[in-house]
């Protein structure tokens, strides 16, 4: 992948978070939130909070690489 835009990482993640059986339930877990609350994200009504990332990402086994963009 390339460059992704915040609103292109979270259509990723809903994705992903909604192929991966029992996903939803061990974020909304790991969160102390609802599983509706995490439904809300993976439908797209509300968007993901930053503050959710590292555990969606932990979740789903997957990293996050920030690099710096070539100058132009």
């Amino acid at each position: 992948m390339g460059l992704m835009k915040w609103e292109e990482l979270q259509q990723e993640l809903r994705l992903r978070l909604r192929e991966q059986r029992g996903a939803q339930a061990e974020v909304a877990r790991k969160l102390g939130v609802s599983r509706a609350a995490v439904g809300q994200y993976v439908a797209g009504d509300n968007d993901i909070p930053a503050s959710h990332l590292e555990v969606i990402l932990e979740t789903l086994q997957l990293e996050l690489e920030l690099k710096k963009r070539p100058s132009e």
